[in-house]
């Protein structure tokens, strides 16, 4: 088939699945304004596979939004309609897989400063109805979303991968990731200079000027070359085989770690790594709580207390009793970045290193119960897999916290 033929055939089957998607959300969802498409068909630059089994790599993303805010009876409602023509989870040849976001006029007014609004207003397509973008407020990404971009390519990258298994994962994986880990640092480092792109190809495209102008510390890691070779590879647009792929993506970990290094240090000066927590606690929530409250500084403390107890309850619920995550005042969230820091720097140098997982260890076990462990394959895979069931215990907290003031879902921020 030419590749004429293959861009036919997705351009058609894209239409298919959205004319779908459409077709099964105006029938089913109440009050409906606009159906928004993210990601990136949103953009215009989504993942194809040129593959007759397999015509697009990319899910389809996409905001739906309504009138008035609906309930958790009618989201539950509404999924369950949608899932008898639609995929909301596991791929399927015949349908299309979605990835479901809900909103409504008054919270896009009054949205967050946060990259997946910012990505909503300047980087989607309107499929359906009204352009209600421009309710979107203008703003300037604050410096905790770079953070939480780094640290969670981090938590990505710990999450897919053990030592065990590391020779059974296929070179094109390893190739994607690689990918990935180079376009969040020029991501990260567009957000450090107050200039994010929210288009990865202009992100790449101007990293250089960004670094000549404002970091040129970073020159050496060559992240605009690097970036551009393997998102050619993630895109299909190159074929590009190489005899090591997993020493590659090793590589592409360290320059993040780098990265992720020099971002704290230029911005909020922190030199030791210890002291992460109470540093980043300073700051973390108060960007998106000055949009909601008159007094951030006291807030952000307040809202950090509440989600430790609100974490530690749902310990209990996990029948995890562990009162020493009580005794924290920083957002669990927190030690949970600084222990997938520590642990990733535990094995960069394609060994265990004791001091930094000894780190990792401690870290975790300020939040969740967790044995000392030694330096084998087997301990360090049984810590990640502690630290997966940390992170899930954090993020499937109670959504919102709802004051006399503000309205600010948790989850949001991380």
């Amino acid at each position: 088939m030419s590749m004429k033929m293959n861009k036919d055939k997705i351009n058609k089957e894209i239409k298919e699945n959205l004319d779908l998607t459409i077709s099964v959300f105006t029938r089913s969802v109440p009050n409906l304004i606009s159906i928004i498409l993210v990601g990136g068909l949103g953009r215009g630059d989504a993942n194809i596979s040129y593959n007759k089994d397999t015509i697009i790599s990319s899910d389809i993303d996409i905001y739906v939004v309504t009138k008035n805010r609906l309930k958790g009876r009618e989201i539950k409602r509404i999924k369950r309609n949608i899932k008898k023509e639609l995929i909301i989870g596991p791929k399927s040849k015949n349908k299309p897989l979605i990835d479901l976001h809900f909103t409504n006029l008054n919270e896009l007014k009054n949205c967050l400063p946060l990259l997946r609004f910012y990505d909503l207003k300047y980087a989607s397509k309107i499929i359906y109805g009204v352009d209600v973008r421009e309710r979107i407020p203008n703003f300037t990404l604050p410096y905790y979303e770079g953070t939480r971009l780094l640290l969670n390519r981090l938590r990505y990258s710990c999450e897919w991968i053990t030592l065990k298994k590391i020779s059974e994962i296929e070179d094109r994986k390893f190739l994607t990731e690689t990918s990935k880990n180079y376009y969040i640092c020029c991501q990260a480092i567009s957000i450090l200079a107050r200039k994010y792109e929210p288009f990865p190809k202009k992100a790449v495209n101007n990293i250089d000027k960004t670094i000549n102008d404002l970091f040129p510390e970073l020159k050496d890691y060559d992240l605009k070359i690097k970036a551009k070779k393997y998102f050619s590879i993630r895109t299909g647009a190159n074929d590009y085989k190489t005899k090591n792929a997993k020493k590659e993506w090793l590589k592409s970990i360290e320059i993040l770690l780098k990265i992720i290094e020099y971002y704290h240090l230029k911005g909020i000066q922190l030199k030791s790594w210890n002291k992460f927590e109470k540093k980043l606690s300073k700051i973390h929530l108060i960007p998106y709580i000055k949009q909601k409250t008159r007094n951030p500084y006291s807030m952000n403390r307040l809202i950090q207390k509440t989600m430790v107890l609100k974490y530690f309850l749902k310990l209990i619920k996990k029948q995890t009793i562990y009162p020493r995550s009580l005794f924290i005042s920083e957002d669990p969230a927190l030690h949970l970045y600084k222990s997938t820091y520590y642990i990733t720097k535990a094995i960069i140098s394609g060994k265990i290193e004791p001091n930094m997982l000894k780190n990792a260890v401690h870290s975790l076990r300020r939040i969740y119960p967790v044995k000392k462990i030694k330096c084998s394959s087997d301990d360090y895979d049984k810590f990640l897999k502690n630290l997966k069931i940390a992170y899930d215990n954090y993020y499937s907290i109670g959504k919102t916290y709802k004051g006399k003031r503000f309205n600010v879902s948790f989850t949001t921020f991380h």
